[in-house]
């Protein structure tokens, strides 16, 4: 979560779109950090989130609440749907799919290691 601006407390979810990232980071230079951000990053930045396996009732998979309000810690949002947070939240979950099958980070550590490096290798040479 990141501070959205001064004035208030509000913060977002601008940092969960790096998950994927980070977890590729991991994969490339074997340093356990980018894993662990990566990690955290999926479980606990993906908790307002709907999307397969996290059903929070609302109407689309997808959809997530836009701030989270630090000094009280309640999920403020704003009423409105801003597509950003969903951008920022499930493209992360369709790299991962798109390189190792899997949304789910647990599922993909159980891929043999050399596996997931050719595959992340492989991903990247296609962009």
């Amino acid at each position: 979560m990141g501070l959205i601006a001064t004035g208030h407390s509000g913060l977002d979810n601008w940092l969960s779109y790096q998950s994927c990232n980070f977890y590729r980071l991991f994969l490339f230079t074997d340093d356990d950090y980018y894993r662990a951000i990566a990690r955290t990053l999926m479980s606990i930045g993906l908790r307002t989130t709907q999307f397969n396996g996290n059903d929070l009732g609302y109407a689309k998979n997808g959809l997530v609440e836009e701030a989270i309000g630090l000094s009280n810690l309640v999920a403020e949002g704003t009423n409105v749907w801003l597509p950003w947070s969903s951008v920022a939240q499930v493209e992360p979950l369709s790299q991962l799919e798109d390189i190792f099958g899997s949304t789910d980070l647990d599922r993909v550590e159980h891929m043999p290691l050399a596996e997931r490096k050719q595959r992340n290798t492989a991903f990247g040479q296609r962009l």
